[in-house]
């Protein structure tokens, strides 16, 4: 999932200190491509594994996302919560010995 540059070069601005803002100014927008083409690498080299969308598309139309992303993984996220994920209580009996060792120390 991305942002538009000119909302993230806003929200990076806004957080950072004077110095920052003022005597490196590029310093939010080049943070931005360079995140980005970091992204963008990884979908092209990953096209199975990875679905690249835009926050305001998927804000605007969860639905077509949801649906693009369970073709995507196998799954039909359209259906209600409780028959996609299978709750289990995470208590002392369905814990193994040996995780419940780590958990001690």
């Amino acid at each position: 999932m991305y942002r538009d540059a000119y909302k993230v070069t806003e929200s990076l601005y806004r957080r950072m200190k004077v110095k920052y803002k003022y005597f490196m100014p590029w310093l939010a927008p080049e943070s931005w491509l360079y995140y980005n083409e970091q992204v963008l690498q990884f979908v092209q080299s990953n096209p199975d594994k990875a679905l690249l969308v835009n926050i305001d598309g998927v804000n605007k139309s969860q639905n077509d996302c949801l649906l693009e992303v369970g073709q995507q993984i196998g799954l039909d996220l359209l259906k209600p919560y409780k028959d996609i994920y299978k709750h289990f209580r995470l208590t002392a009996e369905n814990i193994s010995k040996k995780t419940k060792n780590l958990i001690k120390n």
